[in-house]
């Protein structure tokens, strides 16, 4: 499953790359470095659109690479429906995060890193061509996926005490 998820991922990203690149100009390295090289080194002449986009993929990754290493490759891609062995039952970072952050880590992390990218990526032109509407629609399927996700659980569960 892992396999999968990775291949879904990349034709996600390249989608993703391949519209930013034919709508906005905001894939190039003169964009990129524009942002931060153009108002200076220090943190704090950076701007605060940048900061917090920063910060919020820092956040997200942080997240997602906590989630691997507290449930492995198995709990993440859900390797207990295929008859994998899964590791004991982690109450750890990031599951010791309050809702809805630590109900559901890995898509807490996935959903700073849009907003981060969109934070960072907003031109008049990333705009004009839709990259907000295309990340509320983004995070509208990660909120659906973890309630889809949530509900399948506690149903599980009551069977399991029947």
């Amino acid at each position: 499953m892992s396999k999968a998820a990775h291949a879904l991922k990349l034709i996600q990203f390249s989608a993703l790359a391949a519209w930013m690149w034919s709508y906005t100009n905001t894939l190039t390295v003169q964009f990129l470095t524009s942002q931060i090289f153009t108002v200076g080194f220090s943190v704090g002449s950076l701007p605060l659109q940048l900061l917090i986009g920063l910060a919020l993929i820092v956040t997200g990754q942080v997240f997602n690479v906590a989630i691997y290493k507290a449930i492995g490759k198995n709990g993440v891609y859900y390797g207990n429906r295929f008859g994998a062995q899964l590791g004991p039952w982690c109450t750890g970072f990031p599951f010791n995060v309050p809702p809805p952050m630590g109900r559901h880590p890995q898509y807490f992390g996935v959903l700073c890193t849009i907003w981060g990218l969109v934070l960072i990526c907003s031109t008049q032109a990333a705009l004009a061509a839709g990259m907000m509407e295309l990340a509320v629609v983004w995070t509208i399927f990660y909120i659906i996926t973890s309630l889809i996700e949530q509900t399948e659980e506690s149903t599980s569960r009551d069977l399991k005490q029947k």
